[in-house]
Parts: C-alpha cells; sequence; structure tokens
C-alpha cells in the first residue's frame, strides 16, 4: 500500500481544497481532476523500472520508465471510476480499456456488491500491467468483486494488478489484501476509519 499524500504535498494541498465543506464547485471539480492526474502520474511510476537514457548533450541520466500503453490494460469500476480513467488516458493515450458495472444488491441483507455488466479487452492476460480505478475504496466489496471476475474467472496474476484510487479506508484495505495479498494498492490518502 502506498499513500501518497505523505510525501507529496501538491497532494495534500489538493486534499485538503476538496475535502473543504466551504469549497464551491467549480473549484472542487477543478482541483478533483488535478488530484486524479497527480495520482495517476504518481502511480504509473509505481509501476515503473529504472532507465538511463542519453540526454541531448550527450550526458547518461538515471531515471524511470513504464511500460508502453499496449502493454498495460485499465478497468474503469463504472461510474465513478471514469473520473480516473480519463487521467489514465490521458497520460497513457493507447491504452487498453475496461469497464466494470457494480452496484450493491438491495435484494440482500448484507447489500453485497454485484457485477451487472463486465466488457475486458481480450489481451487483459497478455497485459504486464492491470490497473483498476474507483476514486474510493471503502468497503472493499466493489474492487473485490472486480477483482474475482479477473483473478478467478480470467486467469489474471494478481502480481500484475494494481489498484488506484483517491481515498481509502483500513477497513477496505485490509478486506482487500486479505484476499489478494499481491496487489499494489495506490491510494492518495488513508482515512482513519470507515465513516
Amino acid at each position: 500500500v502506498h499513500e501518497l499524500a505523505k510525501h507529496n504535498k501538491g497532494i495534500k494541498l489538493l486534499l485538503t481544497s476538496i475535502r473543504d465543506v466551504n469549497i464551491k464547485r467549480k473549484k472542487y471539480v477543478e482541483n478533483c481532476d488535478r488530484l486524479c492526474d497527480l495520482l495517476t502520474i504518481e502511480g504509473l511510476a509505481h509501476l515503473s523500472t529504472n532507465v538511463r537514457v542519453t540526454t541531448p548533450t550527450g550526458l547518461h541520466y538515471d531515471g524511470l520508465s513504464t511500460f508502453s500503453a499496449e502493454d498495460i490494460c485499465v478497468i474503469s469500476i463504472m461510474r465513478s471510476g471514469d473520473i480516473l480513467l480519463n487521467s489514465v488516458i490521458k497520460a497513457a493515450p493507447g491504452i487498453n480499456v475496461g469497464k466494470v458495472l457494480i452496484q450493491r444488491d438491495e435484494n440482500t441483507v448484507e447489500k453485497t456488491p454485484k457485477l451487472y455488466y463486465s466488457k475486458i479487452p481480450a489481451c487483459i492476460t497478455e497485459c504486464k500491467r492491470v490497473i483498476i480505478v474507483d476514486p474510493m475504496l471503502a468497503t472493499g466489496g466493489s474492487v473485490l468483486c472486480c477483482l474475482d471476475g479477473l483473478v478467478q474467472q480470467l486467469g489474471v496474476d494478481q502480481k500484475k494488478i494494481c489498484f488506484f484510487n483517491i481515498v481509502s479506508c483500513p477497513e477496505g484495505i485490509k478486506a482487500l489484501l486479505d484476499k489478494y495479498r499481491y496487489v499494489k494498492i495506490i491510494t492518495c490518502e488513508i482515512d482513519e476509519g470507515l465513516n
């Protein structure tokens, strides 16, 4: 689990803004978009490898490189995940895109998550990385339902999967990692608890 706000003041600044009860709607939307862009770039950096490049002056630079867009698949948990999906597509044009619609089944006492729609690229098992996007990790129900489909039904290696979200809570993190311990979580901030 990587909590970005601990080390990135830009993310902390934007989180402070969007959590302020007095923020105006226009500013909220602008800052949410900025936050999604920063989360995406930081998340992709966490999926990168070390590389040495030659600069225009002929010197060497030790930096980072990520996979090509064609080697990554992003899955949006609709509809809220689409705000992060837009940032991922902007950062990695040509990325493989899938979508799932998961909602609570109001006919059950537990309000268990239920998969209503799934459109996953056929190449997903060959992709080097799979990114799931959804702004919140609360109980973990939706992302676990998504992961069950990817890992158990399609055979995606959980070590390839990374979950990008803006806010997580300890209960959701525990539920996710209890079942899928190798999935990497990139979150802007972890709240004290589910509320």
